[in-house]
C-alpha cells in the first residue's frame, strides 16, 4: 500500500509535463491552406500534432507538416 502511495505522485506529475512544454498554437502556410499545430516538449517531437487544418487536407497531411515543424525547431 505505501508503494502505491508513493508512485501516485509520480504518476500525476507525468499528466502535468506534458501540458507544461506546450506551445502556442503555431500557424503554418502550406500550399493548401493554413495549418494549426500544437508543439510539444524540448528535444522531442513525437506528440506534435495538428489541431486545425483546411478541408482539402487529411488529418494525417496536417499532422505532418507538423512533426515537420517541430523537427525544424529542435535545437542543434
Amino acid at each position: 500500500m505505501r508503494a502505491i502511495v508513493l508512485l501516485i505522485p509520480l504518476a500525476l506529475s507525468g499528466c502535468i509535463s506534458l501540458k507544461t512544454f506546450e506551445s502556442e498554437p503555431v500557424q503554418l502556410q502550406t500550399p493548401k491552406g493554413e495549418v494549426v499545430c500544437q508543439l510539444y516538449g524540448i528535444n522531442q517531437t513525437s506528440h506534435d500534432t495538428a489541431i486545425a487544418w483546411p478541408e482539402a487536407m487529411t488529418e494525417e497531411e496536417a499532422d505532418g507538416y507538423c512533426l515537420a515543424e517541430g523537427t525544424r525547431r529542435l535545437p542543434g
